[in-house]
């Protein structure tokens, strides 16, 4: 098993064995180093007019997705992305689905200048195979949503949530410990429950 998804609780029983194969061999390819890393994305991963918006930019289609990794090492000398927690919904359409997913996550990064850390992620992925003859999953849409040094960790929630469709919010937890956020919303695929949680204080 992946080390990116080794230790995920998928919380949505239509979350298929496909999906969390192809949820880990994005971020594989996004932590390794090897030259083809992102035509690898642009033709394993990616439909061929996906849409991927990361901090590096928007990037569409195969053509500029295959460059998305240009630069990505320049001050970093190694990441590992791990998944914590997996939501789902999936919309049928005949002989063909959409899955819309919630990625919640955590990064190592170490650095050239020596320091390392890790920081929490969010990512909205969806997911689909629309064709008869492609029957693997492609990833059709994915935004990633990650804490930076301009975002305090309340910041990060608030920016997820501007994001994501939300009907319903509770939250529980203290400023000690942290806080943990249930959002309650309806996408395009149908109700999605995931949650959000920051540890940490949050002063």
């Amino acid at each position: 098993m992946s080390y990116v998804t080794n230790a995920t609780d998928w919380l949505s029983n239509s979350i298929t064995s496909q999906a969390k194969s192809l949820i880990a061999t994005f971020y594989e390819l996004a932590d390794s180093k090897v030259e083809d890393a992102g035509d690898r994305l642009a033709t394993e991963v990616f439909s061929n007019q996906a849409t991927f918006i990361s901090s590096s930019g928007t990037f569409n289609g195969t053509a500029e997705i295959s460059k998305c990794r240009e630069g990505a090492w320049s001050s970093v000398t190694s990441r590992r992305h791990s998944i914590s927690k997996g939501f789902a919904a999936t919309q049928r359409m005949g002989t063909s689905s959409k899955t819309e997913l919630v990625l919640l996550g955590s990064v190592h990064m170490e650095l050239v200048n020596g320091k390392s850390f890790d920081s929490p992620f969010a990512a909205q992925t969806i997911m689909g195979s629309s064709t008869q003859r492609l029957t693997a999953p492609r990833i059709d849409f994915l935004e990633v949503f990650s804490v930076s040094g301009q975002f305090s960790d309340r910041r990060f929630i608030g920016h997820i949530l501007m994001h994501f469709p939300v009907g319903k919010i509770t939250a529980s937890g203290d400023s000690e410990y942290g806080i943990g956020i249930l959002v309650i919303g309806s996408s395009a695929a149908g109700d999605l429950r995931y949650m959000i949680g920051v540890a940490g204080r949050l002063g």
